[in-house]
């Protein structure tokens, strides 16, 4: 019984480390398409076409996260974050692909640019939360974080400060 504890507990510390990898990735690619299209409606850029803003905001599919589903209550305490944040990376991604479809795709209004671009930072921000929690394990990625949460922290105050000139309430 000790031995299949053991195997339970690797398994489960390889999976956090594995989590803690993929988040990483989202917040990263989240944060950095946030901080593109940011600059598209600052920058009050006249025509905005919908396949500039899918291809910066469709993140790629999670990989390790669906297998990891099943385990998610063993998380304990973060692990509402966990879903809460692969939630948002999906509906982030279903609402890019469907802004293809957008009547006004070839110049989309900034309000719906707006949107896309709080979707992204409310991922980034949702991860935050996560990264003390599921430690990758690989010292160079785990010394980032301060980093890391530091940026995004000062792009959300920025962000907060002109979401409602976008209309994003």
């Amino acid at each position: 019984m000790g031995s299949e504890r053991r195997k339970v507990t690797r398994e489960l510390a390889g999976l956090r480390r594995a989590l803690g990898v993929e988040v990483r990735h989202y917040m990263w690619n989240a944060y950095r398409a946030h901080c593109q299209l940011k600059v598209v409606l600052v920058e009050n850029v006249s025509s905005i076409p919908a396949i500039f803003v899918e291809d910066k905001a469709k993140l790629p599919l999670p990989q390790i996260y669906p297998n990891a589903v099943i385990h998610i209550g063993e998380f304990g305490e973060c692990a509402a974050d966990i879903v809460l944040f692969f939630n948002r990376v999906n509906v982030t991604r279903e609402a890019a692909e469907r802004l293809l479809q957008h009547p006004s795709s070839q110049n989309l209004p900034s309000a719906t640019v707006a949107w896309a671009v709080e979707g992204l930072i409310r991922i980034a921000e949702v991860g935050i939360r996560l990264l003390p929690e599921l430690k990758t394990g690989i010292v160079a990625e785990d010394q980032r974080d301060d980093d890391v949460i530091n940026n995004i922290k000062s792009e959300l105050a920025d962000w907060n400060a002109r979401r409602s000139a976008f209309g994003v309430s």
